[in-house]
């Protein structure tokens, strides 16, 4: 550690005065904590595959300052329970896809993309609270998260994409807002236990968006 922050991190230098993490590097430390600042560069981003089954971490925390998390980031670190990510803006496919342990991720109210399969097969991810503002949920992106039982999306969000929600198979609440304008196709596929969700009348709702799942829809 350096002054509180995990040492041993691998980092590149971009324009203007940033710089993003590229790789775990040498850092042993279980529990991750990443400066605003490195070699007086302001750290904006974690590039693709960085943490990438980095099997010893068992949470990070980024500062406010970084905007992106790119590509399979952190996929399949097995061990990761918890990340803080309050400056977020967007989180690249299949970032956290795999992280079998995580329970717990913290996003800020900044964060407007989520990628395809971000969070696919997360099994111990039990809860999602989505912060307003919201644009776009990618393909896939909760498929697989075997323990999630609640889900709020936000007003900002109008469209559910295909296989958002595909086998959570303890999902059984899920609040839609009056704007979601289409379903598409196996978004809650295999949702066996959902029976508690709401659905805009304006709402188009592709034939296979609720395939194998015994709904209460009203």
């Amino acid at each position: 550690m350096i002054y509180g922050f995990s040492s041993g991190i691998e980092y590149k230098f971009g324009k203007n005065g940033t710089a993003s993490i590229v790789s775990i590097g040498s850092c042993t430390d279980k529990h991750i904590i990443i400066p605003e600042f490195f070699e007086g560069k302001t750290v904006t981003a974690v590039e693709d595959g960085a943490f990438s089954r980095a099997e010893g971490i068992v949470s990070i925390t980024l500062p406010h300052t970084v905007s992106h998390i790119g590509k399979k980031a952190f996929a399949w670190s097995r061990r990761l329970e918890f990340v803080r990510a309050s400056g977020v803006l967007e989180i690249g496919e299949k970032a956290f896809m795999g992280c079998e342990a995580l329970t717990d991720i913290t996003l800020g109210s900044k964060i407007k993309r989520i990628g395809k399969k971000a969070f696919a097969y997360c099994i111990e991810l039990s809860s999602a609270e989505l912060p307003s503002g919201i644009s776009e949920i990618g393909a896939s992106a909760f498929e697989g998260c075997r323990a999630l039982g609640r889900v709020t999306l936000p007003e900002s969000l109008r469209i559910i994409e295909s296989g958002m929600f595909y086998a959570c198979t303890s999902l059984s609440r899920v609040t839609l807002s009056n704007t979601v304008r289409y379903i598409d196709e196996n978004a809650f596929a295999y949702c066996i236990s959902l029976n508690d969700i709401s659905i805009p009348r304006t709402a188009v709702i592709n034939q296979n968006a609720f395939f194998e799942c015994n709904r209460k829809a009203s």
